[in-house]
């Protein structure tokens, strides 16, 4: 039975098995560091689309490529909002 809207609800003591933890996506690229909880999203030409689709490990490549341009652009020029 569903609850009703508004009233509180979920596991308040959530465990999470080794099994569970070990079925979990790991970075594609064994990146190591902490991510940010909110992904980036951006909508590119049909064509950039259809070839950063291609690649087998798409979002590593994203986080280098994203990475090394932010750091190039922003952060080593101190251009920071």
């Amino acid at each position: 039975m569903p609850k009703k809207k508004g009233t509180p609800g979920g596991n308040p003591n959530p465990v999470q098995t080794p099994a569970f933890i070990a079925c979990q996506h790991k970075a594609q690229d064994g990146f190591q560091g902490k991510l940010s909880k909110r992904p980036l999203s951006v909508m590119v030409p049909v064509e950039i689309d259809a070839a950063v689709r291609s690649l087998p490990q798409k979002a590593a490549w994203l986080r280098r490529v994203i990475t090394e341009a932010a750091k190039r652009e922003l952060i080593d020029r101190g251009v920071q909002s």
